[in-house]
């Protein structure tokens, strides 16, 4: 039998430790009134304490400030900067202690041009790189000179497309939910049913994996069970491995691998291939863009079938050189069939966000 509850903490100790006693009460009596639950898990195992701090090197907010302020000049920059410690902690009353600290920064940003003309960007990690970000800025200010163009017409067709980063983080989290989970998979819930079912694969260089290593996650979840630094999920377009709860551990009688209740990746990351950003718009030659996509949903989960609308910035590209704005684009498809004819996959490795 079990029960949860939660408080917000008023830095004042003699309220929370009240407040705490009164919750742990109502606890106990909840407790009492429910059923017992047949996969109740949590962690037992002696050696399960730990503590890992990734200290990072944001930099100084006047400093991070002022080079935002530098970026914004003679543009119309609007945007979100935000940098700091996150914190987890984890005890239960057999001696169980973990601890989680991480430094991160993440800078969301737009620069606008006028009605509904924008270019969207963002620059997210551990160490503020100076030169990366001007370097961010730059193509940002290139794209904004484009938006001053007559858009370009387009018609219906096939065209060989470049999926941004962001861009691709949409897709990719969209398969997250429920793509990657165990219980998913075993009750035929999964979006990636015909990975599952039919051995189908994505293109082989696609790699992904739950890599909490070098994420911003925990290295433990809610119930004090460890996570592996990394659980490989994809490997050479292939399917490799779920995401087990302890909860879908006891009831499927397999090993959890430290995920939480709901299954999905924390700390998802694409493995790079080798196209180089700085040869992206000449390996494209002639076609789309892509810089954002929003409004994503399922149309058909089962087939993993998406729709949507490319956002902030779609560009229509010949020979290499940017031609001028596209019209906005639905995006309507199979995300599974997408990932699968890939040509190439890009070779820097980047956050694209940051808690």
């Amino acid at each position: 039998r079990h029960a949860q509850g939660s408080i917000q903490l008023a830095q004042d100790p003699e309220l929370d430790r009240a407040r705490l006693a009164s919750t742990l009460d109502d606890l106990r009596e909840t407790r009492r009134l429910l059923p017992p639950d047949p996969y109740l898990s949590y962690a037992t195992d002696d050696g399960r304490s730990s503590e890992r701090i990734h200290t990072g090197a944001p930099p100084e907010p006047d400093w991070a400030v002022s080079r935002i302020q530098a970026a914004g000049t003679d543009r119309d920059l609007v945007g979100i900067y935000a940098a700091g410690d996150t914190f987890a902690g984890f005890a239960n009353s057999l001696g169980q202690r973990n601890w989680f600290q991480s430094t991160t920064f993440n800078f969301d940003w737009s620069f606008y041009r006028q009605a509904d003309k924008a270019v969207k960007n963002s620059y997210a990690g551990r160490g503020w790189d100076d030169e990366a970000f001007s370097a961010k800025v730059e193509w940002s200010g290139r794209q904004l000179e484009v938006l001053a163009r007559p858009p370009v017409d387009l018609t219906p067709d096939l065209y060989r497309t470049y999926l941004a980063p962001a861009a691709l983080q949409e897709l990719v989290d969209m398969m997250s939910w429920g793509g990657f989970s165990l219980k998913a998979h075993r009750t035929k819930q999964t979006p990636l049913l015909k990975m599952v079912t039919e051995g189908a694969t994505l293109a082989d260089g696609v790699r992904l994996s739950e890599h909490t290593a070098e994420g911003v996650a925990p290295n433990f979840q809610e119930q004090g069970f460890a996570r592996p630094d990394e659980v490989v999920l994809v490997e050479g377009g292939m399917y490799r491995d779920c995401l087990v709860s302890p909860r879908s551990a006891r009831e499927y009688g397999v090993p959890t691998n430290g995920a939480s209740a709901w299954e999905s990746p924390d700390s998802l990351s694409l493995a790079p291939g080798d196209l180089a950003a700085a040869k992206v718009l000449d390996e494209l030659g002639t076609g789309l863009y892509v810089g954002n996509l929003w409004y994503l949903n399922f149309s058909d989960r089962a087939a993993c079938r998406t729709t949507g609308m490319t956002r902030c910035a779609t560009f229509w590209v010949e020979g290499g050189e940017i031609v001028g704005l596209a019209p906005e684009v639905t995006v309507a498809g199979n995300v599974h069939d997408l990932l699968a004819r890939l040509v190439a996959v890009g070779s820097d490795l980047m956050w694209v966000g940051s808690r």
